[in-house]
């Protein structure tokens, strides 16, 4: 989504360089996601409930995706300025800063609605507190 308004925003016409950009993006938002994935999982072997295991693997990737992401955008920063990189270009820089936010927010969103992971002591629809126990 962000790729095409990119293209369309810097008036470059979509080529084969931008879509190469758009591939190689999604497959950085891929890694990112499965990497953040399998940082919840390990917390979750070593014992941790499954909302601190949730929490503390989004916050310990935090930072690993927000650096590769920053450095990747400021690496193609001077690209901007050629006419033949260009399309690649926008199209890295905008899908990077989309897709990082839906990394960073919407990947553990998505996970703990499909896992049905609550809060402890949160209570549910019935009004009975939960234990947390039966989250696993």
């Amino acid at each position: 989504m962000r790729v095409v308004q990119s293209i369309a925003a810097t008036g470059v016409p979509f080529g084969f360089l931008a879509l190469l950009g758009a591939m190689g993006v999604a497959g950085m938002m891929v890694k990112n996601s499965i990497v953040l994935l399998e940082e919840v999982h390990h917390n979750l072997a070593h014992g941790k409930s499954p909302y601190d295991s949730l929490i503390d693997g989004a916050v310990s990737r935090m930072t690993p995706v927000l650096l590769a992401a920053g450095m990747t955008v400021v690496g193609v920063l001077p690209l901007l300025k050629d006419v033949f990189w260009v399309g690649l270009t926008a199209t890295l820089m905008s899908g990077l800063a989309f897709g990082t936010i839906v990394t960073l927010v919407a990947v553990p969103v998505i996970y703990a609605t499909l896992s049905k992971i609550k809060k402890l002591n949160q209570p549910d629809l019935h009004g009975t507190i939960d234990s947390g126990k039966d989250n696993a």
